[in-house]
């Protein structure tokens, strides 16, 4: 009698966490009939009758979690578009038969499907180009042209630009991380491997030894780094078609600090290799700054047994290691990036990530924005867990209770924290994209998802076949997503990109090219950051990377009120000597300036300027030379303008530097004066601590 009354008490928690999920689900797809319209109906009249006749013996039992797997199966959840198993209900029909007859979890077969992972990615040979990882190829190539000299001036963007977006963006975690690679092997061959050996062997790899960390049996660590690369879709937005590898980076380290810190609490000790281990992994992780905040709980649980932990065997020299590293970047970071300014965006300027334009919303009462973002809130929550591999999500919850009591204290506290932040934080700071701690939840699910996963496993019933059909559906769902066949497409360079920077290369001369207009995803979904790199030639544009959120036009307006010459001056100010243009627009007024077609790239139609480059506006100068962090040139006269961005941390020898606001607007030019005729000048930026 007493097993009925538990058997219907976890029947009745299994299908309350099901629909309160999935809100509102249907049969087998979206044009299915409708099986319950709103969360209170299942509740009422099924999860609320099995949860009180469970009362007379509140115990949980594992299998109602597992073969609730069963109902879901039929209903539209698994065939939603952001859903990982999406497609896959006939491969887990096959393995659910076949894991009746054995259960085949061997660590060969765990390594041969992620080195497969990491092949399917890479046997193309084309470079992954999708949103940033131009950016990031970007940021690599300067990182192993100049570290460790950052931030520094870089002239070939924009006139020179402060290249100082290796901090914000946490690019340096996996610049050290793959650092023998980066520096021995060419960055254009290496990128891919770079990118899937985060993905496929990091991540798992970090899951593994967080689990050994805590005391988790072998083959809950070979589950755990097999479930790592499935956890939800939504991460192979941030890893493949958004390209935010400094953030994957760090949240592919995530499990190991984190099965670390819970071993140092939980049991007030670290071996002397988990100590060092510790330290490293911390400080890659906390390169991506965001990262600091996602671990608070834990970092609050340090300070309940500070005492005990400060005798741990060279755990104050770790502390100092980590200080020494961490404190002089982050001093640098906050002094050179604009954190301030940045936290003061407006709450609507980052949320139309792929669109890049913004809409006017009405006002609203302080009550009504607070009322409306906690229903967002909410919505954002249910969203992400919907589009969750079910097989971790409902697995979590008995999993939770399989683990040490500290333990689960720590997990759930971190749990419920991640979701706090990645709910509210986008709602009411959405510039900070919080939403990615969303994703880092997912992964953190995973260690009380194994304990409960395994366990079914473990007994060998009806419901260990079934999430065996689940895991094999979600490794081959993985293998999906890698050949494209997903809602989260994401491209390699095309063809065009390369005939445009090889265009660029052969017509710019001395001058400048200058993509007139706004370019956002244009060049085939990515962005322009990495032509400066691959032409070699200095480029001039809105903005070379998805840091404008909102339609900017590259040329100012008072240029533009001047017609065609307004822009013919604009040009000569920025020694154009290539205009491009992708917006018809632009391609009509710069046929009418008659400059001759050199061809059309994909989007865009090039132009040759009939002028000789000069980058010396005022005054005399030769042997003007750009390099990628500095400037150098002879001076003729003893006063110069020059055609280059003035920034106030610049610096020069045998000159003063000074700024010039009255030609461009909003682009202050170089001034040079007392400079010493005859003498070589060299222009580059002050180091990071004299920024301080």
């Amino acid at each position: 009698m007493y097993k009925t009354y538990t058997m219907a008490f976890s029947w009745g928690l299994a299908l309350l966490i099901f629909s309160i999920v999935a809100g509102w689900a249907r049969f087998w797809d979206a044009s299915g009939f409708t099986i319950f319209g709103a969360f209170r109906y299942p509740f009422l009249f099924v999860c609320l009758p099995l949860l009180l006749l469970g009362l007379r013996n509140i115990r949980i039992r594992i299998e109602p979690f597992a073969l609730v797997l069963i109902p879901l199966f039929f209903t539209d959840w698994i065939d939603k578009e952001w859903q990982l198993l999406k497609g896959t209900r006939g491969v887990i029909v096959l393995f659910t038969a076949v894991g009746m007859a054995f259960l085949p979890v061997a660590r060969s077969l765990v390594f041969g499907f992620l080195a497969l992972c990491i092949y399917e990615f890479t046997k193309g040979g084309v470079i992954i180009f999708s949103d940033d990882h131009g950016p990031v190829f970007f940021r690599l190539a300067l990182l192993k042209s100049e570290f460790p000299f950052i931030p520094f001036y870089y002239p070939f963007w924009n006139l020179g630009m402060d290249a100082r977006d290796f901090f914000a963006t946490g690019i340096l975690n996996l610049y050290f991380l793959a650092l023998p690679i980066i520096e021995i092997f060419p960055l254009e061959k290496s990128y891919n491997f770079l990118v899937s050996g985060v993905l496929f062997l990091v991540l798992p790899l970090s899951t593994a030894l967080g689990m050994r960390a805590i005391s988790f049996s072998k083959r809950e660590q070979l589950l755990g780094a097999l479930l790592s690369v499935s956890t939800s879709l939504i991460w192979y937005r941030w890893g493949l078609k958004y390209g935010s590898m400094g953030f994957v980076t760090s949240a592919s380290l995530m499990p190991l600090v984190v099965g670390l810190l819970v071993k140092m609490i939980s049991e007030l000790e670290l071996k002397k290799i988990e100590v060092a281990l510790l330290s490293l992994s911390g400080t890659l992780m906390i390169f991506w700054t965001p990262s600091g905040l996602a671990i608070i709980p834990l970092l609050v649980g340090i300070l309940f047994y500070l005492r005990s932990i400060l005798r741990i065997v060279f755990i104050k020299w770790a502390i100092l290691f980590v200080c020494l590293i961490n404190i002089p970047w982050v001093l640098v970071f906050l002094s050179v990036s604009k954190v301030g300014t940045y936290l003061k965006l407006p709450e609507h300027s980052m949320e139309f990530r792929d669109s890049g334009i913004v809409e006017e919303k009405p006002a609203h009462s302080t009550r009504s924005v607070k009322w409306v973002g906690d229903v967002e809130a909410k919505k954002s929550l249910r969203e992400f867990l919907g589009n969750m591999n079910p097989l971790i999500l409902l697995l979590m919850f008995p999993g939770m209770l399989l683990l040490p009591k500290k333990q689960i204290v720590l997990f759930s506290s971190l749990i419920l924290w991640l979701w706090a932040l990645g709910t509210l934080g986008k709602v009411y700071k959405p510039q900070l994209e919080l939403d990615r701690m969303l994703v880092l939840s997912g992964i953190i699910m995973l260690f009380p998802a194994v304990k409960g996963i395994e366990k079914v496993l473990s007994q060998r019933v009806f419901a260990s076949a079934v999430v065996f059909g689940f895991l094999v559906a979600s490794c081959l769902s993985v293998l999906g997503v890698i050949n494209r066949r997903s809602a989260e497409d994401y491209v390699f360079r095309d063809k065009s990109v390369v005939e445009l920077s090889e265009a660029i290369k052969t017509h710019t001369g001395e001058g400048r090219a200058v993509f007139v207009g706004f370019v956002l995803h244009e060049l085939e979904r990515g962005h322009l950051a990495p032509l400066s790199i691959m032409s070699g030639k200095p480029l001039v544009a809105s903005s070379p990377f998805h840091n404008l959120w909102w339609y900017t036009e590259l040329v100012p307006a008072p240029f533009l009120r001047q017609g065609l010459e307004g822009i013919e001056r604009y040009l000569t100010l920025v020694n154009a000597t290539l205009v491009i243009a992708h917006e018809d627009k632009w391609k009509q007024t710069i046929s009418k300036l008659g400059y001759p077609n050199v061809g059309k790239f994909g989007k865009f139609v090039v132009y040759k300027r009939q002028n000789k480059s000069n980058y010396v506006i005022e005054g005399e100068a030769d042997s003007i030379v750009q390099q990628t962090s500095s400037i150098t040139l002879i001076p003729r006269s003893e006063n110069l303008l020059i055609s280059f961005a003035y920034h106030y941390f610049l610096e020069a020898d045998n000159c003063k530097i000074s700024k010039r606001e009255d030609l461009i607007p909003g682009m202050p030019l170089l001034a040079l004066s007392e400079c010493k005729v005859g003498l070589p000048v060299t222009i580059k930026a002050k180091s990071g601590f004299k920024r301080l």
